[in-house]
């Protein structure tokens, strides 16, 4: 019990962090961007590992006891890979090919964290790809994230308001990698209902692991559509 609480306390604590960090908001792509003549990076960033987030009105005890019911899910969602979206690479390596552009494809998978920072300001990258940009000879960068993904579930205390969803959160962004000011840039989490029944430690939870599924497919076609609709 102590370990759910300790837990508890984490995540309620990186919730709290996050509500007080920088939110870039959504830039809509030039609609003359799309054009030929340009050179573009393309990569995926680093894959999270799936996680099981319970929403509403919760105390830590409450998050405790939630977090012992759902130990076998959240152990589950951990085997859960989200490798699909890897190919969300090639899908825009084709949509700036077939516009005239020159696709780089970035083979390796980044690791974001390990980066080096260029502060929060507002209308530019969290992040600095001089690295990217030396090694590759690329002027503008894509970047395509998936930053979270599993099951969430409402709850009033430990008590369950809703049915579980699967989720995915992505974002995209498009660098100019001269002065790393934004482009483009799109956030968005995209929730499935989890068909009946759900609760199947035994059989692996196939209902599950394929909510989960299609809310990363949801999100990754989300992502294109956003990219091109704007792109003129």
């Amino acid at each position: 019990m102590i370990k759910k609480i300790f837990k508890g306390i984490i995540l309620l604590s990186l919730l709290g962090l996050f509500g007080c960090a920088h939110v870039q908001k959504p830039i809509t792509l030039d609609s003359n961007y799309l054009k030929p003549g340009k050179k573009v990076g393309v990569l995926v960033a680093n894959l999270p590992e799936g996680s099981f987030m319970p929403a509403g009105q919760i105390g830590l005890l409450d998050y405790a006891i939630i977090s012992g019911a759902n130990g076998d899910l959240e152990e589950h969602l951990k085997q859960v890979k989200a490798n699909d979206f890897i190919q969300t690479k090639n899908q825009f390596l084709n949509i700036l090919k077939k516009r005239g552009i020159k696709a780089v494809e970035i083979k390796e998978i980044v690791d974001l964290d390990k980066l080096p920072s260029n502060g929060e300001k507002e209308g530019f990258s969290v992040k600095n790809f001089s690295q990217i940009k030396n090694k590759y000879d690329i002027n503008d960068l894509l970047v395509l994230r998936l930053v979270n993904f599993g099951v969430t579930r409402n709850y009033y205390g430990f008590v369950p308001t809703s049915g579980p969803n699967g989720f995915a959160a992505i974002e995209g962004q498009l660098i100019d990698l001269n002065s790393h000011q934004l482009k483009w840039y799109y956030r968005e989490s995209l929730q499935n209902a989890i068909s009946e029944p759900w609760d199947e430690p035994g059989l692996k939870f196939p209902n599950v692991s394929e909510g989960v599924y299609k809310a990363i497919e949801q999100a990754s076609f989300a992502l294109r559509q956003k990219f091109t609709a704007t792109g003129g």
